[in-house]
């Protein structure tokens, strides 16, 4: 089964909706990673508000995933750490890695304090944007889905 397989309703059983899915993502740049309905949109940005929202239990979890990224355990995620993460999380979301110039930039993007490692806080901050980013995403589809007045059986493509 393809990573996010699951989430994947069959789109040959639902030709019409294919064409309408197909029409709103046409002419997208990227590779569109899943087709959602357009409940289960609106079930996916609610409970990343929800995540979100809480932040007293994101920033546990957060902090309990950063104990098993720190494999060296010097209490911080260095470059080496984090681009073996992205790789295990492109394989996983059946995405290409991204280059080295595009790994570096979000890696000094995340690095606030300069010092060429991550420490929780700004790992926290990246998973909180990363989150919002995902959000936003689906909102933007499911903004263009409700202009085309899709029913919520109806499917939408989000990248």
């Amino acid at each position: 089964m393809l990573p996010f397989e699951e989430h994947r309703p069959h789109l040959h059983q639902r030709n019409n909706q294919t064409i309408k899915a197909r029409t709103l993502s046409n002419s997208l740049p990227f590779q569109i990673i899943m087709t959602l309905s357009v409940k289960q949109a609106k079930e996916h940005i609610t409970a990343i508000e929800a995540s979100i929202a809480d932040s007293a239990s994101l920033k546990a979890k957060v902090e309990a995933s950063f104990v098993d990224l720190d494999t060296d355990k010097s209490g911080t995620i260095d470059q080496t750490e984090a681009q073996k993460l992205i790789q295990d999380l492109c394989v996983v979301m059946n995405l290409p890695p991204p280059g080295a110039e595009a790994f570096e930039a979000h890696f000094k993007a995340l690095d606030a304090n300069a010092d060429g490692n991550l420490n929780v806080e700004e790992v926290g901050s990246g998973v909180v944007g990363a989150l919002t980013f995902k959000r936003d995403s689906i909102k933007h589809y499911l903004d263009k889905a409700i202009a085309a007045n899709l029913t919520d059986d109806d499917l939408l493509p989000v990248a």
